[in-house]
């Protein structure tokens, strides 16, 4: 455990722990490759890695992080996280009492134990307050794609954040929602613009870029694709594509 400071001496480090995992809060925005994947951080992130990934920081200036270094008990019950999160609203109160442990831990190592092992479940909890019934890195994920369908969407960059690789999330995906990543913010696209045609006047131009995808052409392709018809056809629909409210009253 300790409060190291890099990126001083040198702009990037490389660490490889066989037997240990490790528990980092940080107060910097870096980049930090996991066996060759690259993840960013922010202030107020933290990461749990599991033992054997190696490790390559790649500061911006001076960074200073809260780290610990353990081990686990084999048969212990295990409890899925991201390798790296957002602490949130709970970043200050667990980066104070994590360099409070540090600061005892020569003297008082129980106590420090201790410390960690309330922060890792704090951590484990965390999505608890805002997750549903599926994956938690899902769940991440969603929220992220929430936050920027209006704009570019990379799902590389989408990976990086939610901190697994491509691959790997989008088995999640296939798994738990039934279709891949890309596949699933085509479709959340088309159901915003699908709803803002439906219910609003504003210019097809303006829903289009509103759901980032402002080249209209395309945007057309993927109403075509995801919805059976044009948006001018879902704004204004004739007998074949209306769904008529008189089919939902009751007859008399």
């Amino acid at each position: 455990m300790g409060i190291p400071r890099h990126g001083e001496a040198t702009r990037s480090d490389n660490y490889l722990l066989p037997e240990h995992w490790c528990f980092h809060i940080y107060s910097y925005q870096a980049t930090i490759e996991l066996d060759g994947a690259p993840v960013l951080i922010r202030p107020g992130y933290a990461s749990l890695v599991p033992p054997g990934v190696r490790m390559v920081y790649r500061y911006i200036g001076p960074s200073e992080h809260v780290y610990f270094h353990f081990k686990h008990d084999v048969g212990l019950r295990m409890v899925e996280v991201p390798v790296v999160f957002d602490l949130g609203d709970h970043y200050e109160s667990m980066d104070i009492r994590a360099r409070q442990a540090v600061g005892l831990g020569a003297s008082n190592l129980t106590y420090a134990t201790s410390a960690l092992w309330t922060l890792l479940w704090e951590s484990a909890s965390l999505g608890d307050d805002t997750a549903d019934n599926g994956h938690p890195l899902v769940n991440m994920a969603i929220r992220h794609i929430e936050q920027r369908l209006s704009g570019p969407l990379s799902v590389s960059q989408l990976c990086s954040e939610v901190g697994v690789s491509y691959g790997y999330l989008t088995r999640l995906f296939k798994v738990w929602l039934g279709l891949p990543v890309s596949d699933y913010v085509r479709r959340r696209r088309a159901d915003q613009a699908e709803h803002l045609l439906r219910s609003t006047t504003l210019p097809i131009k303006t829903i289009a870029k509103t759901v980032g995808v402002p080249d209209l052409q395309q945007f057309n392709r993927l109403i075509h694709r995801e919805k059976g018809a044009s948006p001018r056809a879902i704004r204004f629909p004739g007998p074949d594509t209306k769904h008529s409210v008189r089919n939902l009253l009751p007859k008399g």
